[in-house]
C-alpha cells in the first residue's frame, strides 16, 4: 500500500496511508496523467515558433479568398441572367402587345384573346422576373461588401502578424544576447590577466 507524507503541526511528520487501494490507483493514475500533459505540454510548447503559427494563419485566411471571389462571381452570373431575363421578357411583352392591336384591326377577335392570355403569362413571369433581380442585386452587393470586409481583416491580420512576428524576432535576440552577456564572467578575464604578469 503507497504512502504519502503529511505533516501534522503538533505531532510532527507523520505517515498517512490512502483509505483503499481505489484510491492509490486512482491517486496514481491522476499523476500519470499530469505527467504525460506536463510532458507532452512542454514538448509541444518548445516545438511551437511562433512566426510560423502566424504565417499559417495568414496563408489559411488566404485560401479562403479565392473560394469567397467563386462565390461572388456565381451571385453575380445569377444577376447578369434575371437582367437579361427582365430584358427579354420586356421585348416579348412589347411583342405581343403590338400582336394584340394588328389582330384587333384585323378583326381577328380570337388570336387577339389568345394573345392576351400570352401576354398575361409573360407580364406575371416578368413580375416574378424582377421580384427575383431584386434580389439578387441585393445578394451581390452583400457578397462584394462581405468578401471586401474580408480583405481589409486580411490585410489588418497580415500587419498584425508581421508586427508580432518581428517583436518575437526582437526578444529571441534579446534572450540571447542576454544569454551571452551572462555567460560572460568578469573573474575569468582578471584571472588570465595576473596570470601574464
Amino acid at each position: 500500500m503507497l504512502a504519502s507524507p503529511s505533516y501534522d503541526g503538533s505531532k510532527g511528520l507523520r505517515i498517512r496511508g490512502p483509505r483503499s487501494l481505489r484510491e492509490a490507483e486512482a491517486t496514481m493514475w491522476q499523476r500519470f496523467k499530469r505527467l504525460l500533459r506536463a510532458i507532452f505540454g512542454g514538448l509541444i510548447e518548445r516545438a511551437e515558433d511562433p512566426e510560423l503559427i502566424l504565417q499559417q494563419v495568414i496563408r489559411d485566411m488566404r485560401d479562403k479568398l479565392p473560394q469567397m471571389n467563386e462565390n461572388v462571381a456565381q451571385v453575380m452570373a445569377t444577376q447578369k441572367l434575371l437582367e437579361k431575363e427582365v430584358t427579354t421578357l420586356e421585348r416579348e411583352i412589347t411583342e405581343f402587345d403590338a400582336k394584340i392591336r394588328a389582330a384587333i384591326k384585323q378583326g381577328r377577335d380570337d388570336l387577339a384573346t389568345a394573345f392576351i392570355s400570352a401576354l398575361q403569362e409573360k407580364q406575371v413571369a416578368l413580375e416574378r422576373s424582377r421580384q427575383q433581380l431584386e434580389a439578387a442585386r441585393r445578394a451581390s452587393e452583400q457578397a462584394i461588401r462581405f468578401r471586401d470586409n474580408y480583405i481589409l481583416q486580411l490585410k489588418k491580420r497580415q500587419q498584425e502578424a508581421m508586427q508580432l512576428i518581428a517583436e518575437h524576432r526582437r526578444a529571441r535576440i534579446q534572450e540571447q544576447l542576454a544569454q551571452t552577456m551572462a555567460s560572460f564572467q568578469l573573474g575569468d578575464e582578471a584571472g588570465t590577466f595576473e596570470e601574464m604578469r
